[in-house]
């Protein structure tokens, strides 16, 4: 898709900053795109390929991004930022969709999707390829969290109806 930004300077690696993106940023996000900035000034990419695009010339190949995906959640395992940012630009869009379908609230989307990444980031190791792929693992992460957060404003709102009902 063509860049919408506002005239930023760019790098010339994947990590690019869109400064016209809406809704706010979540820190987890701004750390590993900070760390593809960094390794990119520094002239140390990481080398990992970037996510596979469609265009009508060039179809979508799922075994290779398959397979680039098990090398990114091994390499986020190993605790590479820059494989976590790759990872997010992604699969952001899908799995904010899902969210959004399921929460049908922006924040609360917003918020569940960061904590599916700092999941992501935090139990990285215990993903196994031959249970499915890692696709279907975020999937699944991002709508267990979705589901759990529909079940705790649910919850939440129970309470304050029975708080208001009771006589003072």
């Amino acid at each position: 898709p063509p860049n919408k930004s506002s005239g930023r300077d760019r790098c010339t690696c994947d990590y690019k900053l869109d400064s016209a993106s809406s809704g706010k940023r979540f820190w987890l996000y701004a750390i590993a795109r900070f760390a593809g900035y960094i390794a990119c000034f520094a002239g140390s990419q990481s080398g990992w390929p970037s996510a596979p695009v469609y265009s009508p010339g060039n179809r979508l190949q799922p075994e290779r991004a398959q397979e680039t995906d098990v090398a990114l959640i091994k390499a986020i395992a190993a605790r590479d930022e820059a494989a976590l940012a790759q990872l997010y630009d992604r699969y952001r869009v899908v799995l904010f969709g899902l969210l959004m379908r399921i929460l049908n609230n922006r924040e609360e989307a917003e918020d569940v999707l960061q904590e599916v990444f700092l999941q992501v980031w935090r139990k990285a190791a215990d993903f196994d390829e031959s249970r499915g792929r890692p696709f279907t693992w975020l999937v699944t992460l991002a709508r267990s969290r979705g589901i759990d957060r529909l079940r705790t404003l649910a919850a939440r709102e129970r309470v304050a109806e029975a708080g208001a009902r009771e006589p003072s």
